[in-house]
């Protein structure tokens, strides 16, 4: 990481961060949790992002679904993030979270399509039997072409 650190063209400030903010986002991957926040403004926020999605998944992973409920629209403008976030919730089979989730599709359809492509990737039958009553187009294709049942077939069919 130093080496692509230096080159780069960086401010000497920027390069410093930027090499802090490694070294603590490492130690905390490796399970030593950091309570210095980054400096830099971004950093700091970006950062403070990501512990709170790590904090939902904990609680996920504890059972605490009211927690979770509450904590989860807030990533409702990161797409990519939340959908990944309703697929999780929606592997618990749990009811509160299945029920957000369900709320989540009906309040903006277009998540259905993406969480349709999760829920067929991981087996997730309920929910795939769901989406579609939810108004879900199972039809619909990717960018590819592809339905999700295609992709899925396509991938069992490579050994994927």
């Amino acid at each position: 990481m130093g080496a692509a650190l230096e080159a780069v063209p960086l401010d000497a400030g920027t390069r410093i961060e930027l090499r802090e903010f490694f070294g603590q986002s490492s130690a905390y991957v490796v399970g030593e949790k950091s309570a210095v926040p980054p400096a830099q403004e971004e950093l700091a926020a970006r950062w403070g992002a990501q512990l709170t999605l790590d904090g939902v998944i904990e609680e996920i992973a504890s059972g605490d679904d009211g927690a979770v409920v509450a904590m989860a629209p807030q990533f409702g403008a990161r797409p990519s993030v939340f959908v990944g976030l309703l697929a999780r919730m929606a592997q618990t089979g749990r009811g509160a979270l299945i029920r957000s989730v369900v709320d989540a599709v009906e309040r903006d359809p277009d998540l259905g399509r993406t969480l349709l492509d999760f829920a067929v990737g991981a087996g997730g039958v309920e929910l795939v039997l769901l989406l579609p009553r939810l108004g879900t187009d199972p039809d619909l294709e990717d960018s590819g072409g592809h339905t999700p049942l295609y992709a899925v077939a396509y991938e069992c069919g490579s050994g994927a």
